[in-house]
């Protein structure tokens, strides 16, 4: 299934909107992979990033889709792309504006 996100943004009077789009099946698959990847139960990964056992598992099992701030706070302890992470692109590599 596919999700949609929305981001508000208020910046000198103007709002603006974002959308986005991702595939639940692929994040839910690349989040547990990654997980066992790096040997940690869902609840050891839950305390590192300050989330529960329960959610993470509500996100792998595409019961729950995670927010903005969880898909980047996923994705940065990973060190992963969020493309990467929802499924956006093959390539985990982070690419960054100073790459030449």
């Amino acid at each position: 299934m596919t999700s949609i996100f929305y981001l508000n943004t208020f910046v000198k009077g103007v709002i603006t909107i974002f959308f986005f789009f991702f595939d639940e099946d692929t994040f839910a698959s690349r989040l547990k992979q990654l997980r066992v990847n790096n040997s940690l139960t869902l609840e050891q990964l839950g305390l590192k990033i300050e989330s529960t056992k329960a959610t993470l598992a509500n996100f792998e099992n595409c019961n729950k889709k995670p927010s903005l701030d969880m898909l980047i706070k996923l994705a940065d302890y990973f060190d992963v792309s969020l493309d990467y992470l929802v499924g956006r692109t093959d390539d985990p590599k982070l690419h960054t504006l100073n790459e030449k």
